[in-house]
């Protein structure tokens, strides 16, 4: 976990000069929950790639830029 321009990050990950954000939830089914998790992605002024991994229900797959992606998805 870190901070980026004021805002919680839960995974940067590094290699070989690519860089990936990752921020995990249980859910996102309520606007806040969903604002909450994508605002620190979206503050980051970088264009190095964006995820947000969900562990339950069905969102569009991508949001301003930023992957959505199933956690069995992610993990598989």
């Amino acid at each position: 976990m870190g901070k980026l321009y004021g805002k919680e990050v839960d995974f940067v990950a590094t290699k070989d000069g690519r860089v990936l954000y990752v921020q995990a939830t249980d859910e996102m089914f309520a606007s806040e929950t969903r604002g909450r998790e994508i605002a620190p992605l979206k503050a980051i002024r970088d264009n190095h790639e964006k995820i947000v991994v969900v562990r339950q229900g069905s969102y569009d797959t991508d949001i301003d830029g930023i992957r959505i992606v199933s956690a069995r998805d992610f993990f598989l």
